[in-house]
């Protein structure tokens, strides 16, 4: 059996129909690239709920690698993302998709204890 990559990628936010993410996701599913095994995941648009999906993922198929796609509006190209800042701060436009973790739209809180509050990453991509 193959090691297993976990790619995931977001559901539509709002009214959109679709995500960048999903449908790369989603056109990976079950690709085989060096003996590695793609398992494609759609998260919900919600902090708590895709976080949980994603923990239980890990602990059920326990992949080789996690690989989370998302969507940055109004860039033109791929980018990678080198800084990852342990903090959600959500505001009142994006409220409705976060209900039930915030007490109101302005709140900021980590959204998880068990990693550092910042974390850069260092290696060289050719895209630098």
């Amino acid at each position: 059996m193959p090691r297993i990559i976990l790619l995931t990628g977001f559901a539509p936010f709002g009214d959109e129909r679709s995500t960048p993410s999903w449908e790369v996701a989603s056109q990976l599913e079950g690709r085989k690239f060096n003996g590695l095994a793609v398992k494609s995941m759609r998260l919900p648009v919600n902090c708590r709920r895709a976080s949980q999906a994603v923990i239980d993922a890990i602990t059920t198929i326990a992949p080789a690698a996690v690989v989370g796609l998302g969507q940055a509006g109004g860039r033109p190209t791929l980018s990678l993302e080198k800084v990852a800042i342990n903090i959600v701060q959500v505001s009142a436009m994006h409220h409705t998709f976060m209900t039930g973790w915030w007490s109101s739209p302005t709140d900021r809180r980590r959204a998880t204890s068990m990693g550092p509050l910042l974390r850069v990453e260092s290696s060289s991509t050719s895209a630098d």
